[in-house]
């Protein structure tokens, strides 16, 4: 089920972080790429649009 706002629209999970290979080894191993993502972790993007919105109302 995709994700949506309070007004049923579509409204996409979003991060930011950096991709390595695994080199975990073990039950990892069928995963080629790992993510480690930043302090903010995963978000919906209309937060971060109303965010932004804050920000330049300022």
């Amino acid at each position: 089920m995709d994700d949506a706002d309070e007004h049923g629209r579509p409204d996409n999970l979003i991060a930011d972080g950096v991709a390595l290979p695994n080199r975990y080894g073990g039950w990892t191993s069928a995963t080629k790429w790992i993510l480690k993502i930043d302090h903010r972790g995963i978000r919906h993007e209309s937060d971060e649009l109303d965010r932004e919105a804050d920000t330049q109302a300022v």
